[in-house]
């Protein structure tokens, strides 16, 4: 049974191995800059076209800062 605490070990290593990547992967993505998931953007374009003289978005990019997030937009309005 001396073994067994050996692997025992490297069975609770491995859990926090794996526990902390996933705490860390989120954190990671938001200091790359990730876009956030598509559901997102759609509303984003979606409150972009709702305004008058909006024709059309040609570039919308979003990044997260903190708890906010800062939203970069190129349209086409009527002149």
């Amino acid at each position: 049974w001396e073994a067994a605490d050996d692997y025992a070990a490297l069975v609770a290593a491995a859990i926090i191995a794996i526990n902390g990547g996933r705490l860390l992967m989120p954190s990671l993505h938001d200091l790359m800059d990730r876009q956030p998931e598509d559901a997102l953007l759609e509303r984003l374009g979606l409150a972009a076209l709702e305004v008058p003289g909006v024709l059309h978005i040609e570039k919308l990019r979003v990044r997260k800062h903190g708890m906010h997030y800062h939203v970069d937009l190129h349209v086409q309005a009527e002149p």
